[in-house]
């Protein structure tokens, strides 16, 4: 019999190769992100899909959970490269095809109904045992983290791209002059 492989999906239309971070976003559950396998720079592309093919990114049950652990070959945060180099997309959960086997999908709507109607932490490849249940509580804290993370590196770009246009713009350090002074 041929083993479940999680994370991996086509894009209905195109057949765009996909792996599937957050199967649906916290604040918007009719939504996903994935990222292109296809479009993924060399560099990347192969660390990626042995990160998602290992027993540790099979175990996950949202990718996104190891990516913001792991590191590409050249030092960066796999999860934070991913979202700088544009390589994160926001989709529609009723635009992908789940391929949990060879000649087997479903979309990832239908795949997230039934998820939500299995306890938390059961995963359709596996029976849980009680030391693997995750708390949602504590699952979703950990995603809002990770996404608080990549928002951070993006305001820090924003931000060093406005002060590069207008330098004077940058904070100087030190106390504004005269305020020193002493009054009398």
């Amino acid at each position: 019999m041929v083993a479940v492989t999680k994370h991996i999906g086509k894009m209905e239309g195109s057949g765009t190769r996909v792996a599937i971070v957050f199967r649906q976003i916290p604040e918007d559950k009719d939504h996903a992100l994935v990222v292109s396998t296809d479009n993924l720079p060399d560099l990347y592309h192969d660390a990626f899909i042995n990160l998602i093919d290992s027993p540790e990114g099979q175990e996950v049950n949202e990718l996104q959970e190891i990516l913001n652990r792991r590191q590409f070959p050249d030092g960066t945060n796999m999860l934070k490269q991913l979202h700088a180099g544009g390589h994160l997309v926001k989709v529609s959960n009723d635009q992908v095809n789940v391929m949990p086997r060879p000649g087997q999908s479903i979309k990832l709507h239908q795949l997230n109904a039934e998820i939500e109607k299995i306890s938390p932490g059961t995963t359709l490849a596996s029976n849980p045992t009680p030391e693997k249940r995750a708390d949602p509580t504590k699952t979703e804290a950990r995603n809002l983290l990770a996404q608080a993370d990549v928002l951070d590196d993006q305001a820090k770009s924003i931000r060093e791209n406005a002060y590069a246009m207008d330098p004077d713009l940058r904070p100087k350090r030190g106390r504004p002059v005269g305020s020193t002074a002493k009054k009398d």
